[in-house]
C-alpha cells in the first residue's frame, strides 16, 4: 500500500499529467535536457515591454529527479522564450519538489 503522506512518490504523475516540456540548460557545462514542469501563476504579474510575454515565470519541478540540481543562473526555455533562474526554493524533502523563479533574459 502506498504511503499517502509521501507526496514525492506522485511527482512524476503530477508533471506528466499537468506539466509541459521545458529545456533546462545548466551552466555547469553539462548538456541541455528536456524536463517536465508545471507553470504556476506568478506572485506578481509582470509583462515584457510591448506586452510580448511574461517577464517573470514560476515553474514547479520534481527537484529530486533533476541532475544536476538547478542553480542560480541556469537557463530554462519555455515556449521559445529563455528565462534565467534566481535562487531555487526547494520544498521539504517529503514533497521532493521546488519552485523555480525565472526572469526573462
Amino acid at each position: 500500500m502506498p504511503d499517502l503522506l509521501n507526496f514525492a512518490q506522485y511527482n512524476s504523475v503530477f508533471t506528466s499529467q499537468g506539466g509541459i516540456p521545458v529545456t533546462f540548460t545548466p551552466q555547469d557545462g553539462s548538456d541541455a535536457q528536456t524536463i517536465q514542469a508545471i507553470v504556476m501563476p506568478p506572485a506578481l504579474a509582470e509583462e515584457l515591454m510591448g506586452g510580448l510575454g511574461t517577464a517573470v515565470l514560476r515553474l514547479w519541478v520534481d527537484f529530486q529527479s533533476l541532475s544536476p540540481l538547478p542553480q542560480e543562473g541556469d537557463q530554462f526555455t519555455v515556449g521559445g522564450r529563455t528565462y534565467v533562474l534566481g535562487k531555487p526554493e526547494a520544498e521539504p524533502e517529503s514533497t521532493g519538489g521546488a519552485i523555480l523563479k525565472l526572469r526573462s533574459m
